[in-house]
């Protein structure tokens, strides 16, 4: 009880046991900065990683369609705002939250643009323009029905892109470029 013994006549082999310190152990954690789960490839959280330690943030960038991705916000170490992927930092004593930063790929976001058929400028009623519309994301039409007067709407043609789809219904996907719709009399 006090550590001393007698001394056998044969070699005595002591071993140590430890009790981690919780406080020492912490996380990396990971967030996708988009609440809509369309964040594919994000690095997995990371637990019971020792302060003092080195830590490697996940080398591959995540991925989310209509944006680019532009770092991890980084909570959790003192005089650091950011990190990139492969970036290393020292582990603290205390979780370290990296939330996925993005920025927008313009060219996956386009409009979907209305014109009155007219240029006499006595159409009333058109709809409004769509504009920063995710290519890929079903739309709808408008269902409006602007007047003219002296004329009858006929309908809204597709004056561009070529090749587009619209349903009898109005729906259609967004491609990656603007959707013009024309009113026709």
């Amino acid at each position: 009880e006090d550590g001393t013994f007698t001394m056998p006549a044969e070699n005595v082999t002591f071993t140590a046991t430890w009790e981690k310190d919780a406080a020492d152990w912490n996380d990396v954690i990971y967030l996708p900065g988009s609440e809509d789960g369309d964040v594919q490839g994000l690095p997995s959280n990371v637990t019971d990683q020792l302060s003092g330690t080195t830590q490697t943030v996940g080398q591959d960038a995540p991925t989310r369609h209509g944006y680019t991705f532009d770092g991890y916000k980084v909570e959790g170490l003192d005089g650091t705002a950011s990190l990139q992927p492969g970036a290393t930092f020292t582990m603290p004593a205390g979780d370290v939250t990296l939330t996925a930063q993005w920025k927008v790929d313009a060219a996956d976001w386009n409009d979907v643009i209305y014109l009155p058929g007219s240029d006499d400028g006595d159409v009333t009623g058109m709809p409004d323009n769509v504009e920063d519309v995710l290519s890929g994301t079903e739309q709808t039409r408008s269902a409006a029905e602007p007047e003219r007067h002296g004329y009858t709407f006929k309908g809204w043609e597709l004056t561009s892109p070529d090749g587009l789809e619209v349903a009898e219904d109005g729906t259609f996907t967004m491609p990656a470029e603007n959707v013009t719709f024309t009113a026709t009399w």
